[in-house]
């Protein structure tokens, strides 16, 4: 019996993870202190729908099937970028992250998810639930560069919209270089993608 760190998010296609990469490379540009922060590889980038912890690996195929009849519950999950922020303050900020919205179908996910995942005893986030991507994490609180909304803008992260984005188990492992996260299985509102 083996444990994984596992979380439910919603992967990103190309178009939307490149336009968040263009949004490094104006944001490291303009503010060189940020530069050798702790960026997110282009290939974690997601929606984080809910942290499930430590599970047990004999669970995965339970978790998976119940994650299946809730993506199933959801019809025309659309996202869009609406900007970029510092969190939790400007003048300390520990996150940059590109916030999205969407008609409340993703809070309703998550909610839902939390319904569907109660059999195997995962806590539910308590927190309120806000959709957005993690672009970089500080390694100490600092001020966030005032070039959020340049990068916003000229990354073309308006124009880009999410219809329908696989909802996928990840697990993740840390390592001494970050996180690797493996996609265990993704939902569609069709089923099994």
């Amino acid at each position: 019996m083996s444990c994984l760190r596992c979380f439910v998010g919603l992967a990103l296609p190309e178009p939307a993870a490149a336009a968040l990469v263009r949004c490094k490379a104006v944001i490291c540009e303009r503010d060189a202190s940020w530069a050798d922060q702790k960026w997110v590889p282009p290939q974690n980038l997601h929606v984080t729908i809910a942290f499930l912890g430590a599970i047990d690996s004999e669970q995965v195929p339970g978790i998976s099937r119940a994650l299946s009849a809730c993506a199933s519950s959801v019809d025309g999950l659309g996202l869009r970028f609406t900007r970029l922020e510092a969190a939790p303050r400007v003048k300390r900020a520990s996150v940059l992250w590109a916030r999205v919205e969407d008609d409340g179908t993703a809070a309703r996910l998550a909610t839902a998810m939390g319904e569907w995942l109660a059999p195997y005893d995962i806590a539910r986030d308590i927190r309120p639930f806000v959709p957005h991507v993690t672009l970089v994490r500080a390694r100490r609180p600092m001020h966030a560069p005032e070039s959020l909304a340049q990068a916003y803008a000229d990354s073309s992260l308006e124009c880009i919209t999410v219809s329908d984005p696989p909802i996928t188990l990840f697990s993740s492992r840390l390592t001494k270089t970050g996180p690797v996260y493996e996609k265990l299985a993704s939902f569609g509102s069709k089923g099994v993608l």
